[in-house]
């Protein structure tokens, strides 16, 4: 039976953890490796009673995440950006540029600065539940937010 229900959340909750480990190391391979250890983990050290295992298991990958990137140099690579096939070839060079050069700013930011904007924008939490994530207030995390959103500015306007 615990089988059953260890099962059914692995399966639910997988998808939403590849895109977390996605984001923060940027490497397909390495967000699997981490999703993996970070199931195992929080499985193998599951609590009777978790009233939100969705952000248990984010707060549990985000430190396997923090474990590999303290044993390893970390190496970042842009992901492909998939744009629309209508564009014209002048429209998919720019849109490029704009996203790698926002990728770019991202990846610069501190750990917390970066993955409260990924969690945010690409994630869609809110930030009383990234604050559950992070270990800190919802008053907080819009702080931090606020200051990564401008750090990003800044980054974008030096570029142009």
């Amino acid at each position: 039976m615990k089988t059953d229900i260890l099962d059914q959340l692995f399966r639910r909750y997988y998808n939403e953890a590849m895109l977390y480990a996605y984001s923060l190391c940027r490497n397909k391979s390495i967000a699997e490796d981490l999703v993996s250890d970070a199931f195992y983990k929080a499985l193998s050290k599951l609590p009777d009673e978790v009233p939100h295992f969705k952000f248990w298991l984010l707060r549990v990958l985000k430190n396997t995440y923090l474990d590999y990137i303290r044993k390893e140099k970390r190496k970042t690579s842009l992901p492909e950006v998939l744009v629309d096939t209508s564009e014209s070839i002048a429209d998919k060079y720019i849109k490029k540029e704009e996203y790698a050069a926002l990728y770019k700013a991202i990846d610069k930011l501190d750990i917390l600065y970066r993955e409260i904007i990924i969690l945010h924008y690409f994630e869609d939490l809110k930030f009383k539940e990234i604050g559950e994530i992070v270990g800190k207030t919802e008053e907080q995390v819009k702080s931090v937010a606020y200051e990564a959103r401008q750090k990003i500015k800044k980054m974008l306007e030096a570029t142009i």
